[in-house]
């Protein structure tokens, strides 16, 4: 997959966001709640935009397509993100779904998921860091990620965002 889906010249957003995960789960226990993918993906999304701030959203394998099309649906997908953030997920369905590139979803385009963790985490890092956020659990993660859903979609912020949308500075 690396071979395939990764040809930028720029690899290392790439490899920060690999390397995070295998930092992250040593502090971290995965489960099989969607939240816990959305977690993972979204941090070390961020963390490789926070450590490649000239990176592109393709490099950070997020091309300006893919956002525009979650874009468009990010509306409708907001309350379904929150309404199964606690799902158990052992058949892994929610999980092809939403970060997977073979996902054949007629409302969730593929790997729509890595943005809108990446979107989630933009929201939580305005009031913490990432080292903290890195040590958290399930009982801060939930309410946290569940206040950021709510704050993107009351702002609606995701009208707003340009692109390329990692513009954190």
């Amino acid at each position: 997959m690396i071979a395939i889906h990764n040809d930028y010249s720029n690899q290392e957003p790439f490899f920060d966001h690999e390397f995070f995960h295998v930092y992250h789960v040593q502090k971290y226990k995965l489960n099989n709640h969607f939240y816990s993918q959305l977690w993972m993906e979204g941090l070390a999304t961020y963390v490789a935009k926070d450590l490649n701030p000239e990176a592109t959203n393709a490099e950070l394998m997020m091309n300006d397509d893919l956002i525009a099309r979650t874009n468009k649906v990010l509306p409708q997908l907001i309350p379904e993100v929150a309404n199964n953030l606690e799902t158990l997920d052992t058949d892994g369905k929610l999980r092809f779904e939403y970060f997977n590139i073979e996902s054949k979803d007629n409302k969730i385009p593929p790997r729509a998921g890595y943005y809108i963790g990446y979107l989630i985490l933009q929201q939580i890092a305005k009031n913490t860091t990432i080292a903290e956020m890195t040590e958290w659990q399930e009982e801060k993660i939930v309410p946290a990620m569940r206040n950021a859903l709510k704050t993107l979609a009351r702002t609606n912020q995701i009208d707003l965002l340009p692109s390329p949308i990692f513009q954190l500075k």
